[in-house]
């Protein structure tokens, strides 16, 4: 799995989340070549633009092996109003409203990264307000299993878990969020 938050030049924010498939050398690999293409490339491009170029490297790169990356990207106004958001295959990205005091789903807008040579994606383009929360999450917290290993968090269960803090401060919301 890879996390990155980096200055956008516009003074925004970039932000790209992503999962490798498979274990090892091969898929650690693939996930630096990826984050190094997508950190030369984010500050000059969409979101959706830097994940179609992103997909063409990935593609050049895994070959027939069937490897795959999913990911999603955004990148957030420097007045902090707005963001701009893609996604390739990855789990949906979870904005809370503080105002409605409810979450949304930002869904993908596109395949994973590496499973065709040529793929489009799309930003999305969201409005977002003081107290709203953005979370960027792998499979790693939604595909954890109880300590019986019969059943996964889920994705309900992490909503669940960032509606009951989302007054917090982040650091607390995360603890609570992994606690849970």
């Amino acid at each position: 799995d890879y996390l990155d938050l980096f200055d956008a030049p516009d003074r925004g924010v970039c932000a790209v989340i992503a999962d490798v498939s498979g274990h090892g050398i091969n898929s650690a690999l693939l996930m630096t070549s990826t984050r190094a293409h997508f950190r030369a490339m984010a500050g000059q491009m969409t979101p959706a633009q830097a994940l179609a170029r992103l997909n063409e490297e990935v593609y050049r790169e895994v070959g027939s092996t069937g490897m795959f990356v999913t990911g999603a990207a955004l990148r957030l106004a420097s007045d902090g109003r707005s963001l701009v958001f893609a996604s390739a295959g990855h789990n949906p990205v979870l904005l809370y409203r503080q105002a409605a005091r409810s979450c949304e789903w930002l869904e993908a807008s596109g395949p994973p990264l590496g499973f065709v040579a040529q793929a489009e994606y799309t930003d999305c383009d969201v409005s977002v307000a003081p107290g709203d929360i953005v979370v960027l999450y792998s499979d790693g917290i939604t595909e954890a299993v109880d300590a019986e290993r019969e059943e996964m968090f889920g994705e309900d269960r992490l909503q669940a878990a960032i509606l009951q803090m989302a007054d917090r401060e982040p650091d607390t919301i995360l603890a609570h969020a992994l606690h849970a």
